[in-house]
């Protein structure tokens, strides 16, 4: 299985997003929502960019499910997480120091998709710290500063997270400015 190069990188939307996981939800026989979308997927099913590949987090059940009926390669992803990677997917039981008790307590159905809630998912990016992460929370800060100007405000309330990257002491990464460098 190999990685595709930037050039062959899939650019996927959310509804391509929640049918790529409801079939593979269906192709292992579990529950719709067993997975928890994370990542640049979640922000993807919010419409803030396209997702390269889909990132999941799953239970100790649903991971067994995973091994026993899928041919996956296993990696180390971020933060050491060792991953199982399967077409598109890169499914983990947590993420770094995010279990998926936690991930799975705090998420949402959004779009018929577990998924993390995006205030979650800005922490997440700031936690991993890497420059397409820094991108990402660009594009995050757009997209909140996009809905307040529509008037969206119940889902403008998640913005007020962003005041906490002006304020890290462990992410170093201005994200108010794009030229900024990146310190880690």
């Amino acid at each position: 299985m190999e990685t595709p190069n930037e050039t062959e990188r899939l650019q996927l939307d959310a509804q391509q997003i929640a049918n790529r996981v409801h079939s593979l939800e269906d192709r292992l026989g579990i529950p719709r929502h067993s997975f928890v979308v994370i990542g640049g997927a979640a922000m993807a099913m919010f419409d803030i960019k396209l997702a390269g590949d889909i990132d999941l987090s799953g239970s100790k059940k649903v991971m067994d499910r995973v091994h026993s009926r899928l041919d996956t390669e296993r990696r180390i992803g971020v933060c050491g997480t060792t991953l199982d990677v399967y077409d598109e997917f890169e499914i983990a039981n947590g993420w770094g120091n995010w279990s998926h008790a936690y991930v799975r307590q705090n998420s949402i159905i959004w779009r018929g998709v577990a998924m993390m809630r995006l205030a979650h998912v800005v922490d997440w990016k700031v936690e991993h710290g890497r420059p397409r992460d820094t991108d990402d929370m660009i594009a995050a800060v757009d997209h909140a500063h996009a809905l307040q100007k529509a008037g969206r405000t119940a889902e403008y309330r998640w913005f007020v997270v962003m005041n906490r990257f002006r304020e890290s002491k462990t992410c170093h990464i201005d994200l108010w400015d794009r030229n900024a460098p990146h310190i880690y």
